[in-house]
């Protein structure tokens, strides 16, 4: 599936010259999820990194706790299906928002001694925007990386902020990513809703291009994430002990 597309454009300039041109813009597709032939949900997504994106997302909203659960994955044209044991295909039936809701009520604050060095982050943030390829050419793309201090790096890229963060959550489960030393680097703004998956996944530190929401940097200091926004500068929001 494409991920971009050319359109053609009217250009005016500050001279009130007309002119046409050719634009690349990012494709969004409605894709729904299945699991054992059920509808669960539908997403608005770039069309690639399909299958990380539905295990992300499934992690990320609290149905999925366990990713063995799943036995096989595919994509099709408009929709993912999930091959899943009887016990995963039960609990969907009984899923609901209250039960979502519940899940993260009962949050507790993040305990976690993993460290990052102030220099890392600034090495990874030009690791990030080099291996964005999608957001160089066009600004509505948002991308984030998962980085941890071993060397491993996870990258991905969408049109839907929140489906950036299921792919590359999607990504790292995949390969048996220990959440818990390893930093999220979002190049988009941080809501309090992202906080609050980044802490159920047991992401001890965030860090972010663009200025953070006040229900992020309330979330945070609630359940001990280390918030961190990046620009010139390293600007801590809460729990600074985890940045040297």
């Amino acid at each position: 599936m494409e991920t971009t597309k050319g359109v053609k454009v009217t250009l005016f300039d500050d001279k009130g010259n007309k002119g046409t041109d050719w634009s690349s813009i990012a494709v969004d597709s409605i894709i729904s999820i299945y699991v054992n032939g059920k509808f669960v949900c539908d997403i608005d997504v770039t069309p690639y990194l399909l299958k990380q994106a539905a295990i992300g997302h499934l992690v990320t909203e609290g149905y999925l706790d366990d990713v063995n659960e799943i036995e096989s994955v595919s994509v099709g044209k408009g929709d993912i299906n999930i091959k899943a044991g009887p016990e995963l295909d039960f609990r969907m039936d009984s899923i609901t928002e209250e039960y979502l809701l519940e899940k993260y009520s009962k949050l507790e604050q993040l305990q976690c001694n993993f460290r990052l060095d102030k220099d890392m982050i600034f090495k990874k943030r030009k690791v990030l925007f080099d291996r964005s390829s999608l957001s160089k050419n066009v600004s509505s793309v948002y991308s984030n990386g998962l980085f941890d201090a071993n060397g491993n790096e996870f990258i991905a890229e969408d049109t839907n902020e929140n489906m950036a963060f299921s792919k590359v959550v999607g990504k790292a489960i995949l390969e048996k990513f220990d959440f818990r030393r390893s930093f999220l680097l979002a190049n988009y703004t941080p809501k309090g809703e992202l906080i609050l998956k980044c802490c159920r996944l047991g992401i001890p530190i965030v860090v972010c291009t663009k200025t953070p929401l006040n229900s992020a940097v309330e979330i945070s200091n609630k359940y001990n994430i280390t918030l961190t926004e990046l620009n010139s500068k390293i600007k801590v929001y809460s729990a600074p002990l985890r940045i040297s």
